[in-house]
This record gives C-alpha cells, sequence and structure tokens, in this order.
C-alpha cells in the first residue's frame, strides 16, 4: 500500500514581540469584518497573542556571565562569557497588557480583563484619556473608573498627566501604542536612535556598556 502522506508542518509561531503583536493586530482588525461567533475567536486568538508575546524577545536588553569553565583551584565555575537576553520593554508591556484588557472585554471575560488593564496600569501605562475613550470598554465602565480613580495622579501630578493624555496614539485595534505614532512614539524612537548610536561608538571603541532604557 502507498505510504501515508506526512502530515502538514504546523505554522511556525512568532518568534519575537514584534512579530507576535502584529499577528494579533492582524486578527484583530479582521475580527472587525467578519460575524460574532468568528469574531470572537479572532479575539482569543489575538489575546492569546499578546500574552504570548510578553514572552518574547522585545525591544530591551540585559547582559549576563555564563559559565565557561571550571576552574583549576577547587573545581569552582569560572564566569568569563558575557550572554545578551533581550525581553519586552516597559512600553511593549504597558501595550501588550493594555490590548489584553481590551480583547478580554470584547469576549465579556471582565475579571480578566480588568486583572489585565490594572497589571497595565502598575506598569506605568498612564493614557488615562484613552482608557475614558476606550468603546471596548463600556461594558464594565464603572470598574474601569475605580481602577483609573486608584491609579491617576492627585494634586499638582495630576496637572502633568492631563497634559500626557492622549499623546500615546493607538497603533490598532483594540487599543496598542505604536512606537512610530504620535510624538511618543517620536520620542521613543529618538531615544531608541540615540542609545543605538552611542553603543555603536562604544563597540568601535571595543568595550561593551550596558545602557538601560
Amino acid at each position: 500500500a502507498p505510504a501515508a502522506p506526512a502530515p502538514a508542518a504546523a505554522p511556525a509561531g512568532p518568534a519575537s514581540y514584534a512579530e507576535a503583536e502584529d499577528m494579533a493586530l492582524d486578527k484583530c482588525s479582521l475580527a472587525k469584518e467578519v460575524e460574532a461567533d468568528e469574531a470572537q475567536t479572532l479575539y482569543a486568538e489575538a489575546a492569546d497573542l499578546f500574552e504570548r508575546a510578553l514572552r518574547l524577545p522585545g525591544d530591551d536588553y540585559d547582559v549576563r556571565r555564563v559559565s565557561s569553565s571550571n576552574s583549576p583551584v577547587g573545581g569552582a565555575a569560572v564566569l568569563r562569557d558575557l550572554e545578551r537576553v533581550t525581553y519586552p520593554s516597559v512600553l511593549q508591556r504597558q501595550t501588550a497588557y493594555y490590548n489584553i484588557a481590551c480583547c478580554r472585554a470584547k469576549l465579556g471575560q471582565s475579571v480578566e480583563a480588568l486583572d489585565a488593564l490594572e497589571t497595565a496600569f502598575s506598569q506605568g501605562f498612564d493614557d488615562f484619556g484613552l482608557v475614558s475613550r476606550e468603546g471596548d470598554f463600556d461594558g464594565l465602565r464603572g470598574d474601569v473608573d475605580r481602577l483609573v480613580a486608584k491609579f491617576k495622579p492627585r494634586g499638582p501630578l495630576a496637572n502633568v498627566a492631563g497634559a500626557l493624555d492622549g499623546m500615546a496614539q493607538p497603533r490598532g485595534t483594540p487599543g496598542g501604542l505604536g512606537e512610530g505614532g504620535g510624538p511618543l512614539g517620536a520620542v521613543t524612537g529618538f531615544l531608541g536612535g540615540l542609545k543605538k548610536s552611542v553603543e555603536k561608538g562604544v563597540e568601535n571603541a571595543g568595550s561593551f556598556v550596558d545602557f538601560k532604557d
């Protein structure tokens, strides 16, 4: 009998935060054009991709020492080599959790949505104006407003927060802070370019410095 055909290979998953985010935003965009049942499936898949993005390489990094050999004296590990480890930046984590909150709210998962939004706030997300305009939260507006009241600055700092509201523009639907859009994106892009320029100069000098965002 002829051999059965080999099963088709599963599509490769995202290899980075950016890839996972792009895939998730594509699903969110498509969900607006299909029937409700299919849209729910797409939003669930998008939420899973945003959550996966948090575990993938992103824009931030650290450098750690790794053991390459054992010391001849006592056999203790000798730390020689440096390993660069990349992970999502603070802005990327804020974005992911905000988008997870939007997706979970669309799915009617209010507890998960509020948990994700609270995590976004605790990570430093502070575009309270965007949250107040977000239609995805209309079904749990009271709980969202209580979260905003918990995290929004009071007193003199409230004026600063108000001036910054709306600077970060949504990258896609739902939510999303684009690194290329709006004043915040421009500042982030400038700082990222400056960081790379400085690092390049250090590398040319034969040294390495771990610059932190």
